[in-house]
């Protein structure tokens, strides 16, 4: 079965044996995110870089949701690769709600706090040069590329420990890239509460 860009709810899953939990993966396409694929690529995770459907009965039957690109705090862009402004958003909160998931946007932690929603995020995240000037800080090309990739593979190699916030933080450091200090500084993780405790 070949990967198709808008696949049909019933043929979404891989062919490949399933992980324990079933991960989804949205990340629309954009060649200016491409190097957050080391996050997910050849995990066999359901993967949506574009549909034209409804997602929020995708986003329902997974267990953990990986959301990554552009965004606000008003949520996940979906850089015309979904339908609306927003692939995630605050119509998206319920469906949310409860899982361990992971949130990557600039300003992504803003919208995990404002919906008091679980899992890791970044905040402000530099990726680009501009991004960092914006911000009044100095870095080359070859910097931000450094801190992407390192950034990226390091969510991907620890995705599924007990602390991915600890175990990022821990590899995404750098004296010489202040591109990574500022990133790292943002950084948020809101663990689940289980239903149990919070109904006690």
């Amino acid at each position: 079965m070949s990967s198709v860009s808008f696949p049909p709810i019933p043929t979404l899953f891989s062919e490949r044996k399933a992980p324990m939990t079933k991960t989804l993966v949205i990340h629309p396409k954009d060649p200016s995110t491409t190097f957050l694929e080391a996050i997910y690529l050849n995990k066999g995770y359901t993967v949506l870089n574009r549909y034209a459907g409804d997602i929020l009965p995708i986003i329902a039957e997974h267990d953990r949701i990986i959301m990554l690109g552009h965004g606000s705090p008003s949520g996940l862009f979906s850089v015309g690769q979904f339908s609306g402004t927003y692939v995630v958003g605050s119509g998206t909160v319920p469906f949310l709600q409860g899982k361990d998931n992971v949130y990557i946007w600039c300003y992504a932690s803003s919208f995990m706090r404002q919906h008091q929603l679980q899992g890791f995020s970044s905040g402000m995240f530099i990726s680009e040069v501009d991004e960092a000037a914006m911000f009044g800080i100095r870095a080359t090309q070859a910097q931000i590329n450094h801190s992407n990739q390192l950034f990226a593979n390091l969510v991907g190699k620890h995705l599924e420990s007990p602390n991915l916030l600890a175990a990022v933080k821990r590899g995404y450091q750098s004296a010489s890239c202040p591109v990574i200090a500022y990133n790292q500084e943002l950084l948020r993780s809101i663990p689940v509460i289980p239903l149990r405790t919070r109904a006690s």
